[in-house]
């Protein structure tokens, strides 16, 4: 069932004000501890990676078949990469939605900003999703032969930033290695159960 565009909006701004959840814990404490940032990192990745099959890749393949998916996996995979070549060597963290916001406000408190600061930065990180969300739903009901496209493009940028960028700073203690691939699954399988129960 095709969702309407008020459904779509009030989606959308739910969706940013979770992006604030992932700011609270710097409510709670002045200095995030590294351990706990790379546990957060790893469990964000996890979740990412979970709703980047339920949500984008298994619905694209259902919808066009493998060729779709496979070629904006591709494409998606291709813009982060650039997009990561450019943005080498600049302080800019952003992501999505509960691990978004986590992901915006790690850097930001690492660099001194305060607890409400970092969720109000998390909250505005995702302002652009509601404002995306009157042409992404007319875009869907127009396009909707390329949809499968949009969803590998979205999973491939979103896998490839996990690999490239969460993972390895979640796994950046040795010692940690461990700990970090735990808070990576139980990240996925909480997404994967959220998923199934809500869908």
């Amino acid at each position: 069932m095709t969702a309407t565009l008020t459904e779509t909006i009030i989606a959308a701004s739910v969706t940013v004000l979770s992006n604030g959840l992932g700011g609270l814990p710097f409510v709670f404490t002045k200095k995030f501890p590294k351990e706990l940032a790379r546990l957060g990192w790893a469990a964000s990745g996890g979740l990412m990676l979970s709703a980047s099959f339920f949500n984008l890749i298994n619905p694209g393949l259902e919808d066009g078949g493998l060729i779709p998916v496979a070629i904006g996996i591709t494409l998606g995979a291709i813009l982060m990469v650039v997009t990561s070549m450019w943005l080498d060597n600049r302080e800019i963290g952003f992501i999505h939605n509960i691990p978004e916001g986590l992901a915006v406000a790690l850097p930001l408190n690492a660099e001194g900003v305060s607890g409400w600061r970092c969720v109000g930065w998390a909250i505005f990180s995702g302002v652009p999703q509601v404002i995306a969300a009157i042409p992404a739903y007319l875009a869907v009901i127009a396009f909707r032969p390329i949809l499968p496209y949009a969803f590998g493009f979205a999973a491939g940028a979103m896998l490839l930033l996990v690999m490239s960028e969460m993972i390895p700073e979640s796994r950046a203690s040795e010692s940690q290695r461990l700990s970090s691939a735990v808070a990576g699954m139980t990240g996925f399988l909480f997404m994967m159960v959220f998923q199934i129960i809500f869908s």
